[in-house]
């Protein structure tokens, strides 16, 4: 995961390749080709004319508002926990899952009810932050 909530490399050049933009200010964070992030004043220049390839590292809230907003697609997050009732004082075990809903690809569901259902995905992990970025990293590939 990237710093303070940024999303990682490999996220931010699917998500420029998938024509992200968000307007930056002051406080906005840019990775560079290297991999390198850097504050979007302080991007240093090798030489003017090959001035490094330059992608935006929003964080991950804010790309989950794009990819809702822009695309229809949705990722949200909940948290589950687990307690071993055989071990005395056992650790509550937190595991966090993000599911991807695609609202443009639906299907009816037939029970009688005449819901209609997102296409979607499921990715747990023990960490908040990875299941954020592994969900929104599938939702990157959703868009054609």
């Amino acid at each position: 995961m990237g710093k303070e909530g940024l999303i990682t490399f490999e996220t931010a050049k699917l998500a420029k390749e998938k024509g992200f933009k968000y307007k930056s200010n002051l406080t906005s964070k840019i990775y560079i080709d290297t991999g390198e992030i850097f504050h979007c004043l302080e991007v240093p220049l090798r030489n003017w004319d090959n001035p490094p390839e330059e992608y935006q590292a929003p964080t991950q809230e804010e790309l989950k508002t794009w990819l809702r907003e822009t695309h229809n697609i949705d990722v949200s997050l909940t948290c589950h926990g687990e307690v071993d009732l055989y071990v005395k004082d056992s650790p509550l075990v937190k595991t966090y899952t993000a599911r991807v809903d695609n609202w443009n690809v639906q299907w009816s569901v037939h029970d009688g009810t005449g819901l209609v259902m997102p296409e979607h995905y499921h990715f747990e992990s023990a960490e908040y932050e990875v299941a954020f970025e592994q969900g929104l990293e599938k939702a990157l590939t959703l868009i054609l």
